[in-house]
């Protein structure tokens, strides 16, 4: 009871009858209640964010992981090779696709091949597909002697 009197006093109010105070405690503890569902809504959506986010990176990861791992696999079975390849990777990332392109060599400097090699790695998610394209080059020995 006095601690009611001590705040009114503190904020200049009037001195709050008996009867009177039996609601205030009810709106005090509603107002909590909607401040902590709002924080916790907030935390909540945060973390389902996150979440997606983080699935999101790992799929990217997954599909520049595979792309990096075919074009040394094709580069080292057949180096001198021009290709046009797709497919699917095997289980488990089947989900995964790739086209692997790689035209006749285009420039040759001292005995060097230089060639281009293209490679598009996509997948499918909820909401569309995604994909990734790396194009980098290589570089490898003439294998004729008279294209030096």
């Amino acid at each position: 009871m006095g601690r009611w009197n001590n705040l009114a006093k503190f904020f200049g109010q009037r001195k709050i009858p008996e009867g009177e105070r039996r609601g205030s405690f009810l709106i005090e503890v509603l107002l909590t209640i909607v401040i902590l569902s709002v924080g916790l809504t907030l935390i909540v959506q945060s973390m389902i964010s996150g979440a997606r986010a983080m699935a999101r990176n790992s799929q990217y990861t997954a599909a520049l992981l595979l792309a990096e791992n075919k074009i040394f696999e094709f580069l080292n079975d057949a180096p001198g090779e021009t290709a046009r390849q797709e497919g699917q990777f095997p289980e488990p990332f089947s989900q995964y696709a790739y086209l692997l392109d790689i035209p006749e060599a285009g420039q040759r400097e001292k005995g060097l091949k230089i060639r281009e090699v293209d490679l598009k790695v996509g997948w499918g998610v909820r909401g569309g597909q995604k994909s990734i394209s790396l194009a980098t080059y290589f570089i490898s020995p003439s294998s004729r002697k008279g294209e030096e």
